[in-house]
């Protein structure tokens, strides 16, 4: 990743979205993080027919709760659904999943309308740190998940950052 940041936006203080489409692999990272870490958990629908689910008759009217959380981890929907791995997000790559196997900003018509700002964003803000900075985790952080509405660490996530040396 550092690589493509340093090969197609190098030392520029303003990046356009021309440079933010040339970070392909930055991209298939983002994807997989999100994959793994939606920051909204879950999501709630009401079905407006009669509907059949995993051989349930639903009435109209039933609440739905739907978990991106557990959809995108589960080897039924995604293979080695609990390891990180953006290739999996490679065109070239060879497997194949649903497009509703991980859906951290919803799917069809309730997709959020800010997803493209909001993945351009995060994209310009990795870019920009990691022109400026190498970073690290601290070793020994714990890795447990908070219980709230958005997903997050329960201790936070804490780095070393340190300013990179510019050859």
């Amino acid at each position: 990743l550092q690589r493509e940041v340093d090969e197609n936006v190098g030392a520029v203080s303003v990046i356009t979205l021309n440079e933010v489409e040339k970070l392909t692999y930055l991209d298939m990272v983002l994807k997989e993080t999100l994959r793994l870490y939606p920051v909204g958990k879950l999501t709630a629908r009401e079905t407006s027919k009669e509907y059949c689910l995993g051989g349930y008759q639903l009435p109209p009217g039933t609440d739905m709760i739907v978990s991106f959380y557990a959809t995108s981890r589960i080897e039924q929907n995604i293979t080695k659904a609990t390891e990180f791995l953006p290739e999996r997000y490679d065109v070239g790559n060879s497997e194949k999943f649903s497009k509703y196997a991980a859906t951290p900003f919803s799917a069809g018509p309730h997709t959020c309308i800010g997803r493209k700002f909001a993945e351009i964003e995060i994209k310009v803000m990795i870019a920009k740190i990691m022109q400026i900075f190498d970073f690290e985790l601290v070793p020994g952080q714990s890795s447990e998940l908070e219980g709230s509405s958005t997903l997050q660490m329960k201790s936070g996530v804490k780095c070393f950052f340190r300013q990179r040396k510019m050859e």
